[in-house]
């Protein structure tokens, strides 16, 4: 987390909403993946997308957590992210160390609320996608550890016919990312609710937020 203000900060709203919109994309694009041999899938965290798409009220104010519906029949990717992972790095507490009135808390929340309604389609989305090529991946993979367990491959070929299959999952999910156009979208939306928020906060408000965020 950032408010040091040590970097140089953009004086235009547009250049400080564009380098945290650029900050989300690049941690979106370094996909990281990890194979779990026991279940035979590939692991990502938080689908391999900024935390800051996947904020809402609740990481903004911790207290509604407790009242909030947590069902997944909506949201099934909160199954398979780390909460407290977006809750530290998405921008939603960031938020929560502007000075605030009342007023605009409530209205912060509202904006939140629709972010979320807006990005919960395309965060489903993403997690059918990785479904979808886990069920490929888990088939290749208990064919290279029957394989190994059989004694027809060394332990170097299974390593590296495992990293290849590593490899398929993490072009194909890149693919199918520029073919629904879901990163695109993801980014949209977080632009527009950044300046939602801009729009909403004074200049000095929208800087302490910046200084706050930006890593």
């Amino acid at each position: 987390m950032g408010c040091n203000g040590n970097d140089t900060i953009p004086v235009s709203g547009i250049g400080k909403i564009t380098n945290l919109v650029i900050q989300a994309e690049s941690e979106t694009n370094n996909v990281q993946t990890a194979v779990d041999l026991t279940h035979q899938k590939i692991v990502l965290e938080n689908l391999s997308l900024s935390a800051d798409y996947f904020v809402d009220e609740v990481h903004f104010d911790v207290q509604l957590g407790e009242h909030k519906d947590s069902s997944t029949a909506t949201d099934p990717w909160k199954l398979s992210c780390k909460n407290g992972k977006i809750l530290s790095d998405g921008f939603g507490q960031s938020l929560a160390k502007v000075d605030l009135s009342a007023d605009e808390i409530a209205k912060i929340k509202v904006i939140l609320q629709d972010y979320h309604r807006l990005q919960s389609p395309l965060l489903r989305n993403q997690f059918e996608i990785i479904e979808r090529l886990n069920d490929s991946a888990e088939d290749r993979i208990q064919q290279a550890m029957d394989a190994l367990n059989a004694g027809n491959c060394t332990m170097d070929s299974f390593q590296t016919e495992i990293q290849s299959i590593e490899s398929w999952f993490t072009q194909n999910l890149q693919r199918e990312r520029v073919i629904t156009k879901t990163a695109i979208h993801l980014s949209v939306n977080y632009r527009n609710t950044l300046e939602a928020i801009e729009l909403l906060l004074s200049e000095k408000q929208f800087k302490q937020f910046y200084i706050c965020h930006k890593r």
